[in-house]
C-alpha cells in the first residue's frame, strides 16, 4: 500500500494490486485505489481488518509486508466495499445486522460460523480463499512476483500483466469448467431426446432451449475472457 496525504493517515492499494484482483475477483480497479486503509486501534486481536463505507479500518498487528496474505485479505474486504457502493451505506448495514440476527437467534451453534454465513461474508471468504489458493501454486506465485518485482515494467504495464494473470489463473479455470459442465449436461439432453445432428425438425424442449442460450452466453464469456488476456498483454 502507498500512503497518501500526511494530513489524513491513510494508505491506499498500488494499482499492481488492483489490476490483479480485477482481473482474479472482477473487483473494479476504481474501486479498490479509491479506498482508504487506516489502523484501527479499537479493532481486537481475531478481527483482521473491517470495512465501513469508503474505508478499511485493519488490525495494526497484521503483517501487511505479507503479500500473499494482504492480497486475500483485500479482496475480501473490496467485496464488502462494493457492497457499500451498490447499496448505500444504511442499506447495507441493515441487511447485515439483519442477517447476523437471523443467524444467532436461537441457536446454539459456533458464532463464528454464524457469522460466516452472513451473505457479504461468505462472498468476502471464497474471494479471500481464491487468492490463497492461487499463491500455493507454485508457478503461478513465481508468475506473480516476476512481474510484480520487474523493475522494467511501468505501474500501468505491471497491474495490466497482473490482471492478465489472475483472469488466466482464477476466472478463466471456473468458467471453462462451467462450460463443460453445461455442455456435458446439453448433449446429455439431446441424447435422451434422440435428437442428433442431421435432425431438420426442432425437438427441444423449452429446458434445452434455456440451457443452449445459457451455454452460448458462456462461450461467449470465455471467449471475451480470452481476448481480454491477450489484450491486456500487449
Amino acid at each position: 500500500t502507498d500512503r497518501q496525504g500526511n494530513q489524513h493517515g491513510y494508505y491506499t492499494v498500488n494499482n499492481s494490486i488492483a489490476g490483479f484482483l480485477q482481473g482474479a475477483l472482477g473487483i473494479s480497479r476504481s474501486t479498490t485505489l479509491n479506498t482508504g486503509w487506516m489502523e484501527g486501534s479499537l479493532l481486537t486481536s481475531g478481527t483482521h481488518a473491517m470495512t465501513v463505507g469508503l474505508n478499511v479500518y485493519y488490525n495494526k498487528n497484521i503483517d501487511t509486508e505479507d503479500v500473499e496474505y494482504f492480497t486475500g485479505l483485500i479482496g475480501h474486504e473490496m467485496h464488502h466495499r462494493q457492497d457499500y457502493e451498490n447499496m448505500g451505506t444504511v442499506p447495507f448495514l441493515t441487511s447485515y445486522f439483519g442477517q447476523m440476527g437471523k443467524n444467532y437467534f436461537g441457536r446454539d451453534d459456533d458464532s463464528y460460523q454464524m457469522y460466516r454465513n452472513i451473505e457479504t461474508e461468505l462472498k468476502g471468504w471464497q474471494n479471500e480463499g481464491a487468492v490463497k489458493v492461487f499463491f500455493k501454486n507454485i508457478q503461478n506465485n513465481k508468475d506473480f512476483f516476476s512481474i510484480l518485482n520487474n523493475g522494467k515494467l511501468s505501474e500501468d504495464k505491471k497491474a495490466n500483466q497482473l490482471e492478465a494473470l489472475g483472469l488466466e489463473r482464477i476466472q478463466l479455470p471456473g468458467l471453462t469448467d462451467l462450460q463443460s459442465t453445461l455442455s456435458g449436461n446439453f448433449n446429455k439432453l439431446k441424447k435422451d431426446a434422440g435428437i442428433t445432428m442431421m435432425d431438420k425438425e426442432d425437438k427441444s424442449t423449452p429446458l434445452m432451449q434455456a440451457l443452449q442460450q445459457i451455454l452460448n452466453m458462456i462461450n461467449q464469456q470465455v471467449t471475451d475472457t480470452q481476448n481480454m488476456i491477450n489484450t491486456l498483454r500487449q
